[in-house]
C-alpha cells in the first residue's frame, strides 16, 4: 500500500503543469521561506493546507468563527467538532483541562500521532468545538507545521484536508484533488509518515477513553498513563 502511494504522487507530479485543477493552486514546497508565506496567509484570514505526520490538514485561524464555518463548508460536512494544533503542551493546557496523568501522557506522546480531548476552557474555540463542552487537541510532529505553530502563537484547524466521507490525504496531491482552489495554499512535504489518521483519546472525569485507534496503541496509552 505504501509503495502503492508513491508511485502515485511521482505520477501525479508528472502532472502537475497540464491537471486542470492542479495547475491553477498555489504550491509550495516545505522551506524556511514557505513558513514566511504560510504565516501571512494564515493570518491574513485564509487557508492553508499543512503537512503533518499523519494526514495533511485543512489550516486557518481557529479562533475565527467565519473561517471554521468556511472549513465545514469545504470538507462539505456538518457541525462536527474539529480538532486544533498548537505548538506546546503549554499552549495546550490553556485551551482544555487535563488530569495530571492526562497531563503526564500528553508530555511523553506529543508531538506525535495522538490528539487528546478533553473539557474545553478556552472560549474562543466554541466554534471548533461545534458548540460542545469538549474539544480534540494535538502537536504535530512535523517539522514545518510545528515551526508554523510557533511563528503564529495562535491554534490552528487541523481537521484532514479532504471532502467529508473521502480518505484523508497522505500527500499533498491527494489534497489537491479534493479541494482544488477551495484553499489558497498547499506545502507539500511528501508523504506523511504514518497511513492512518491520529489516535483520539478522550480524558474527562477521571477517565480516559479511546475514541478512534491510530498509530499510538492501547499498550503505548496505557504506558503513558501509569505513574
Amino acid at each position: 500500500m505504501r509503495l502503492f502511494q508513491i508511485i502515485c504522487v511521482h505520477l501525479l507530479r508528472l502532472v502537475v503543469n497540464t491537471h486542470p485543477i492542479i495547475s491553477l493552486v498555489k504550491v509550495l514546497r516545505a522551506s524556511t521561506e514557505a513558513l514566511l508565506v504560510a504565516e501571512q496567509y494564515l493570518l491574513s484570514g485564509k487557508f492553508v493546507v499543512l503537512p503533518t505526520d499523519t494526514a495533511y490538514a485543512l489550516s486557518c485561524l481557529a479562533d475565527d468563527q467565519n473561517l471554521v464555518i468556511r472549513a465545514w463548508e469545504i470538507k462539505r460536512r456538518g457541525m462536527i467538532p474539529m480538532p486544533v494544533f498548537v505548538s506546546s503542551i503549554e499552549e495546550m493546557l490553556r485551551i482544555v483541562r487535563l488530569s495530571p496523568e492526562g497531563v503526564a501522557a500528553a508530555s511523553k506522546l506529543l508531538p506525535g500521532p495522538i490528539t487528546f480531548v478533553g473539557p474545553l476552557i478556552d472560549h474562543s474555540l466554541q466554534a471548533a468545538a461545534a458548540g460542545r463542552a469538549s474539544l480534540g487537541v494535538r502537536i504535530p510532529n512535523h517539522w514545518f507545521t510545528l515551526a508554523l505553530l510557533r511563528r503564529i502563537g495562535r491554534p490552528l484547524l487541523g481537521t484532514s484536508a479532504n471532502i467529508s466521507g473521502n480518505p484523508s490525504p497522505r500527500s499533498c496531491f491527494e489534497a489537491i484533488l479534493q479541494l482544488g482552489e477551495l484553499v489558497d495554499l498547499y506545502v507539500d512535504a511528501n508523504l506523511t509518515v504514518y497511513d492512518k489518521d491520529s489516535t483520539v483519546v478522550r480524558i474527562e472525569e477521571g477517565r480516559v477513553d479511546v475514541i478512534r485507534l491510530g498509530p499510538v496503541g492501547v499498550a503505548t496509552i496505557r504506558a503513558a498513563f501509569s505513574r
